[in-house]
């Protein structure tokens, strides 16, 4: 028997050739000492975000009678944190190994004795060893923190199959899990208001009111469902346990095809009519059709749902960094509504009173009522949205609720049932091409003196009274009927000043034996409630709709876009977040987000000194359209060119692309 004897000085620099033991120990990569000054500073905002102080509680509530000892914990959840935090800082790979890599090789002596770290081994042949160690603890102290938030605990070694996979289905703890989900949003948001926070105050209240955009974006599994449809789930275990009680090694092989590794996870449709949005608690059994490959329409993963500030006072300057002020993880087809909503309350910690919640199509325009804009309303929220093609004009189809006392509900306004009908249907009109957008717009503006005039402001419930805008010493608009009824009561018509006023005709105006309330009482009662599917807080399509709502939706896709993007923080990268589980990516992604806030302010502040430096005290510039922006389409935000290639070709203003 030969023994093993340790290579001598010599024959070890023979085995490395011309690499450094330090290039050979990190595979060649280059790794930098991290200053303490800047793990003091990480250390500080996880300390002020109060997360570390709510997974103690957590586990205290969770396990209130501690274990029989053990070995004590090398790596606490303070110090898991901070790391993460400074390898999304760098802009690194979020992995458990990289993470290991910074703790034992990347801290001065005063950091790892800040963090309570113990000293590693020197020795290169040795650390080999004791880095596999330390890599396991910090697995373990990783997984150790996702525990009190984790609302689907499972083994994800190995792929699963289908009986398995409706074990772990059938073992689902659904208050397990609501619990967990509120602790995972409780985690995410603690950490974003903390970044909130870190702005100079004069950011933070630029505005009273603060304004969002919300949406959702698709975020990839680690782990990819091979052969897995929900929709076959009854039919896969029967064929699988028919082939185990078959004995036939070849039909079990067969039935054995492998499926996914975590099913808590789902399909995203790029297709809007794949989509759906399910009561939370359901499960969304849609499948990829035969043949379809991922990426044709699908992709498997979760949903991030993102709420960034904008500004709907001055939507066309530049005065506050965009941060995100609220965000959450969900499975995707699955309550976007009631994420909406957590969106909503969570951005209310930034104490600013609650403004405009803007939104695609898919939130207030098809969302039921009670289950977004009337929790929304309460919380103080006013949407700002587009309407679908069936909510547009005229209202008070078979179970829908479009009036009220006469008063229409049309696009977010109150209308008098006299309006024009071509003024009603400009919009219905417009969409199917019988008038242009110069006659739309003029119909739009014309439209506004029939509204309904409110006679004092909203109570706490959202009640409010209004009246005939034909009514008082200022109408918006002339009548006959209200004329008519004057004269039969033998009243005369307020005396007004002499200007010209829109009049309602006798054909639009509703039957005098069948006048609605409106038109015969002083003023009618509306709650906030009776059009809450319509209302939005600008006049739809009017230049300041426009101009917000353009600029809101921008906002959203340009922080998913960012975020997602290689060169930044790489969400949608999962080769970069390997740590397999719904609580795993929920937490990194948190840490990623608060990188990105502290990223985004850093910048504006940075070009606000900038501004100040060369003399210009109104802060940092608007930011500027690429040039390729300006002359091509941007298949991301699906705009089109402000300056058209072809326009500055046929102009001669493009040079040759040919080489002279």
């Amino acid at each position: 028997m030969t023994t093993m004897t340790a290579p001598t000085r010599g024959s070890f620099d023979e085995l490395i050739g011309d690499f450094t033991e330090q290039e050979v120990d990190s595979r060649a990569r280059l790794e930098t000492t991290i200053s303490h000054e800047a793990v003091l500073r990480t250390a500080k905002r996880i300390d002020d975000s109060g997360v570390v102080a709510m997974l103690e509680n957590w586990e205290l509530i969770d396990n209130p009678v501690p274990g029989n000892g053990g070995q004590p914990k090398i790596f606490g959840h303070r110090a898991i944190l901070i790391g993460l935090l400074l390898l999304a800082g760098e802009r690194n790979a979020m992995w458990l190994r990289n993470l290991n890599r910074l703790f034992y090789r990347r801290l001065t002596p005063e950091s790892r004795e800040y963090l309570g770290l113990p000293t590693p081994v020197a020795s290169f042949g040795i650390a080999a060893r004791e880095e596999k160690r330390w890599e396991k603890n910090v697995g373990n102290a990783f997984h150790r923190l996702l525990g009190p938030m984790d609302p689907y605990p499972m083994k994800r070694h190995k792929s699963l199959l289908y009986v398995e996979i409706r074990e772990v289905l059938e073992a689902h703890d659904a208050n397990r899990e609501r619990i967990a989900r509120h602790r995972l949003n409780q985690f995410t948001n603690a950490l974003l208001m903390m970044t909130f926070f870190t702005q100079p105050r004069e950011l933070r209240r630029i505005s009273t009111k603060l304004d969002i955009s919300f949406d959702q974006t698709v975020v990839e599994s680690p782990t990819l469902p091979k052969r897995y449809s929900p929709k076959q789930m009854k039919q896969k275990v029967e064929e699988e346990l028919a082939a185990i009680a078959s004995g036939n090694f070849e039909k079990k092989q067969r039935a054995s095809m492998t499926t996914t590794v975590d099913p808590y996870a789902g399909y995203h449709y790029s297709s809007a009519d794949r989509r759906a949005d399910l009561t939370p608690g359901s499960t969304h059994t849609e499948a990829p059709m035969k043949g379809e490959k991922r990426g044709d329409d699908y992709l498997w993963g979760w949903e991030l749902n993102l709420a960034v500030r904008v500004d709907a006072e001055q939507p066309t300057r530049n005065r506050f960094p965009q941060v995100v002020t609220a965000a959450t993880m969900s499975m995707p087809n699955i309550g976007v509504s009631e994420e909406a909503i957590e969106l909503m309350r969570y951005s209310l910690a930034t104490r600013l009173k609650p403004g405009l919640g803007d939104a695609d199509k898919q939130y207030w325009a098809n969302a039921l009522p009670e289950r977004l804009h009337h929790p929304a309303s309460e919380l103080g929220w006013t949407p700002s949205t587009d309407y679908r093609i069936d909510r547009l004009g005229p209202q008070g189809k078979k179970g829908q609720l479009g009036s009220k006392g006469g008063v229409e509900f049309i696009e977010g306004s109150r209308l008098c049932p006299g309006t024009p009908h071509e003024l009603k249907m400009a919009s219905v009109h417009h969409a199917q091409g019988k008038i242009d957008t110069q006659t739309y717009r003029i119909r739009i503006a014309e439209r506004r003196a029939f509204q309904v005039r409110p006679k004092e402001k909203p109570d706490a419930k959202g009640r409010q009274p209004v009246s005939c805008p034909a009514r008082g010493n200022s109408p918006n608009a002339t009548c006959p009927i209200y004329e008519l009824l004057m004269e039969r009561e033998g009243k005369k018509l307020p005396t007004v000043t002499d200007k010209p006023r829109p009049r309602v005709d006798l054909e639009d105006a509703p039957d005098i034996d069948h006048l609605p309330a409106i038109c015969r009482q002083h003023s009618v009662s509306l709650n906030a409630a009776d059009d809450a599917r319509t209302a939005q807080g600008m006049p739809y399509m009017s230049e300041e709709w426009e101009e917000f709502h353009t600029y809101a939706r921008n906002s959203i896709e340009s922080v998913n876009a960012d975020i997602k993007g290689e060169g930044h923080e790489g969400l949608a990268s999962k080769g970069r977040r390997k740590v397999r589980g719904f609580a795993a990516a929920a937490v990194i992604f948190a840490i990623q987000l608060t990188q990105y806030n502290l990223r985004t302010i850093a910048s504006f502040l940075k070009a606000r000194a900038v501004a100040a430096e060369l003399g210009k005290p109104d802060g940092p510039p608007s930011p500027t359209m690429r040039r390729r922006d300006a002359g091509a389409v941007n298949p991301y935000t699906k705009t089109l060119p402000s300056e058209p290639l072809l326009d500055r070709w046929a102009k001669g203003e493009l040079y040759s692309p040919l080489r002279t």
